[in-house]
């Protein structure tokens, strides 16, 4: 250790003790360090000094699990996330996820709301929309019952399955949108806000309430 190094052995900064002086890197002492927790580290006198380096890294994640259980874990974080599910999967209130949902194990027609009626002897079809539950018919042939059951799909979950494409569509062009204009500011780096606006044919900022004069 050169004698222009201030010697750290023994200071403890945060959880770290320092050990030894290790090397010296661009001007700078690195010290071997030893955590509370028992883990060695490497660390910059500078870092050490400036409290930018406090533990092995346990602190951090400790701090990051005291947050987690206290923010991401809490009941009101779990009620919003509840929520804008519900609100991403809804369209015009029906669950995108219940119209394509699996077929139940307990199902032995092979095809969503079509079930025999042991008593009666009959297929019966089926379906709920919106919560309204939609009696199809009995019918002698499964075939029938089918094609009720296939009728009725494509009478109440075809127009949420279209609009819920069409909004997919949109917000997949809006979000390339955005990469498009992030890759050409990167690429053009000095261009002005008013040059890059009118690349993309859009106004820099936005005139609210603003009236035309009359020509004179």
């Amino acid at each position: 250790m050169n004698n222009h190094i201030t010697d750290l052995t023994g200071q403890v900064f945060g959880r770290l003790t320092v050990k030894e002086f290790i090397r010296s890197k661009n001007g700078n002492a690195v010290w071997k360090c030893v955590c509370e927790c028992g883990n060695e580290k490497e660390v910059l006198a500078q870092q050490l000094k400036r409290g930018y380096v406090k533990s092995c890294g346990c602190l951090a994640k400790e701090n990051g699990n005291k947050y987690a259980k206290n923010n991401l874990h809490s009941e009101e974080v779990k009620k919003k996330a509840l929520a804008r599910k519900l609100e991403v999967d809804s369209v015009d209130g029906t669950m995108k996820s219940a119209l394509t949902r699996k077929i139940s194990t307990r199902n032995k027609s092979g095809i969503k709301g079509v079930r025999w009626n042991e008593s009666r002897k009959k297929w019966e079809a089926s379906i709920t929309f919106k919560r309204n539950h939609h009696f199809l018919g009995r019918f002698t042939k499964k075939e029938d019952a089918i094609k009720a059951r296939l009728e009725a799909e494509e009478k109440y979950f075809k127009p949420v399955i279209e609009k819920s494409k069409e909004s997919d569509s949109m917000s997949r062009k809006a979000k390339l949108d955005i990469n498009e204009l992030q890759e050409y500011i990167n690429g053009n780096p000095d261009e002005s806000a008013k040059d890059i606006a009118e690349h993309f044919e859009v106004s820099a900022k936005p005139k609210i309430g603003r009236k035309k004069r009359p020509s004179s």
